[in-house]
């Protein structure tokens, strides 16, 4: 029964110095092994959250740019640039892009328009704390970490048609009367 583990065989063989020494050595391995996969398993969540905040500066730098943009407000890129690198601090960021934003609203265009443009944040924060989560897991579940990068703009893509084209055929159909 003890002959069939070659290392208990081995280990009965050595003297009794070299025999600690070995449970000595196999103890160190056992723990060297349990921090290599504690190692591991940091490394891999320092990496879902690095991906995952990379994402979320995507998605909110893109629906920041869609929304301003069907607003009017100029240097949309700009701002939505702005919203992207700013989500990398944490509820600091959307204040510091939101602020910005309204006062670049507020200076060129109205008032009405900057709070159109606060409307539009507060929209953008809802999206990112439900919306955008379900997106990005749907994503990581149909491709891996490919699918979590391309979600951002396969949403966008998909809200910009959806404001676009379907909302519109939808607006122009409820305005003519149907024929009967």
């Amino acid at each position: 029964m003890g002959q069939s583990m070659p290392h208990r065989s081995y280990s009965r063989r050595l003297p009794v110095k070299e025999r600690f020494g070995a449970e000595r050595s196999c103890d160190e391995w056992h723990r060297q092994t349990v921090w290599m996969g504690r190692r591991r398993a940091i490394g891999q969540a320092f990496g879902g959250y690095v991906s995952g905040t990379l994402v979320a500066m995507l998605l909110i730098g893109s629906f920041t740019g869609v929304g301003l943009a069907l607003l009017g407000v100029p240097y949309g890129l700009l701002l939505s640039i702005l919203a992207g690198l700013t989500e990398l601090l944490p509820y600091l960021g959307p204040w510091i892009s939101g602020t910005v934003s309204v006062l670049v609203a507020l200076i060129t265009v109205d008032p009405f328009k900057a709070l159109q443009v606060i409307l539009l944040f507060l929209l953008i924060q809802q999206i990112e704390g439900n919306v955008v989560i379900v997106v990005v897991l749907i994503g990581i579940d149909l491709l891996g970490i490919i699918g979590a990068i391309l979600a951002a703009p396969v949403a966008a893509a998909i809200q910009i048609l959806i404001v676009e084209v379907l909302a519109p055929a939808i607006r122009r159909a409820l305005a003519t009367p149907a024929t009967g």
